[in-house]
């Protein structure tokens, strides 16, 4: 013992077992969630960009990482990007990507009457995949998309992005702020407020 009475020795470690699936419902549940709201998320980037390349996809990406930070923060209710309000849901937080993705009429691959999104005439590849998650994982931080922004050049307010379309779909009143092009998509940053 030393002068305060506590023990010298140092502590035993112990060996801690490993989580086996199954032992934990909730946690796997949670853990099943997450991993299919992520697959979403990259699948419906992929579908929405594959033409725009990485640099594209990550701007399109920001538009949806901005659109879930503003719900979640509770800057600004689901309502004001079409996000269903689920009743079930204690506080903002709670709202996910796949919520975001499923807002009515916002992203052009998700069939509401399937609820899935659309296949399409050629496939994604695992190519398309791997440049999504890339891109996700670029717009998923604020800094890291600010960074990569600067070195690809992109418009530095794409930052901010909330939505973006094609240079053919129909003129939208709503879809006019802030808007630039980029490849055949013009985003835009209306409904933006900070999170």
């Amino acid at each position: 013992m030393d002068i305060l009475g506590q023990s010298n020795q140092k502590p035993k470690m112990i060996e801690a077992q490993p989580l086996i699936g199954g032992e934990f419902p909730g946690v796997d549940a949670y853990l099943e969630k997450e991993k299919a709201d992520r697959d979403f998320y990259t699948r419906a980037v992929a579908l929405e960009g594959r033409s725009l390349g990485v640099p594209g996809m990550a701007q399109i990406s920001r538009a949806m990482e901005n659109r879930l930070g503003i719900i979640q923060s509770g800057a600004a209710g689901p309502g004001r990007f079409n996000v269903k309000e689920n009743p079930d849901y204690r506080d903002p937080s709670q709202y996910t990507m796949t919520d975001v993705l499923k807002g009515d009429g916002q992203f052009a691959v998700y069939n509401p009457q399937t609820d899935m999104l659309n296949n399409q005439k050629s496939p994604v590849t695992e190519k398309d995949l791997m440049n999504a998650a890339e891109a996700i994982r670029i717009a998923s931080d604020r800094q890291t998309y600010m960074n990569y922004a600067q070195e690809q050049e992109l418009e530095p307010r794409s930052v901010n992005n909330t939505g973006f379309r094609t240079d053919k779909a129909f003129f939208d009143p709503s879809q006019q702020e802030g808007k630039y092009k980029y490849g055949n998509t013009i985003f835009n940053q209306s409904g933006y407020v900070d999170y």
